[in-house]
């Protein structure tokens, strides 16, 4: 018993236009967080993942709050401009000689 398929084209798709879409991807929106990264230790890590378990949270929630909640009560003076507007982005690297 041999099914014979018909076989139908697949209809044209009109062409994209590239500019269009290159427009749409370059189309700036202004950053309103940056990615930070830290080093804790495995015990407090073990402790972050067992409270959001419990919480059905998620560690990013619960590491903001926690910021939120210090820099609420701790005020600190902001920086000069001159050090706001250094681009510091990335880790120094060391001189290979």
């Amino acid at each position: 018993m041999a099914k014979n398929f018909e076989l139908v084209p697949l209809p044209n798709l009109p062409e994209i236009n590239q500019e269009k879409t290159t427009q749409a991807t370059q189309s700036h929106v202004p950053v309103t967080s940056i990615r930070m990264h830290v080093d804790v230790p495995n015990e407090m890590a073990e402790k972050v993942k067992d409270h959001v378990y419990w919480k059905r949270s998620t560690q990013q929630d619960l590491i903001l709050q926690a910021v939120k909640e210090f820099l609420e009560r701790n005020t600190v003076e902001s920086r000069p401009e001159h050090e706001k507007i250094k681009n510091k982005a990335g880790r120094k690297r060391k001189n290979n000689l």
